[in-house]
């Protein structure tokens, strides 16, 4: 991570649609790397799928040419581990966990990758295919819908 982490409040964002920033995602604060610097207003929670939990607020390390990606997924990859990496190959892997999570009234699946490099990025699935690439930009959340995260 960066010295100036960010923020974005997934409670407060409203995804859709594959393409990157086609969400609502709310940055606060006024200074960092190129952009905003958010300081989290609340710790982040994971639920448990009760709704009991506590809000979820994100940090995301992104501006200048990092950014970040929400990958929503079907219930089915609950608990999996999604690798992306630059659409290069032999390029390195990361991974993050699916996990449920909150936006608006409603609970989703999704995991989070909070520090990405800009430009083309694969998406693999459970089947270690490319389900699909998603473009980074920085200082901005991309979104991909992968469904059940099966190549076609």
């Amino acid at each position: 991570m960066h010295a100036h982490p960010h923020t974005a409040d997934l409670a407060a964002a409203e995804g859709s649609g594959n393409a990157a920033g086609s969400g609502s995602w709310d940055l606060v604060g006024t200074e960092g790397r190129g952009g905003s610097v958010a300081v989290a207003e609340r710790p982040y929670v994971d639920t448990d799928g009760t709704g009991e939990g506590g809000d979820d607020t994100l940090v995301l390390d992104i501006g200048e040419d990092v950014g970040a990606l929400v990958l929503y997924t079907a219930e089915s990859v609950l608990g999996a581990e999604i690798e992306v990496s630059p659409d290069v190959d032999g390029a390195h892997r990361v991974h993050t966990m699916v996990r449920r999570r909150r936006m608006g009234g409603q609970q989703l699946c999704a995991g989070v990758y909070p520090e990405l490099r800009q430009g083309t990025w694969r998406i693999f699935g459970l089947d270690d295919r490319v389900i699909g690439t998603v473009v980074i930009r920085g200082g901005q959340v991309a979104e991909f819908h992968g469904d059940a995260c099966r190549s076609a």
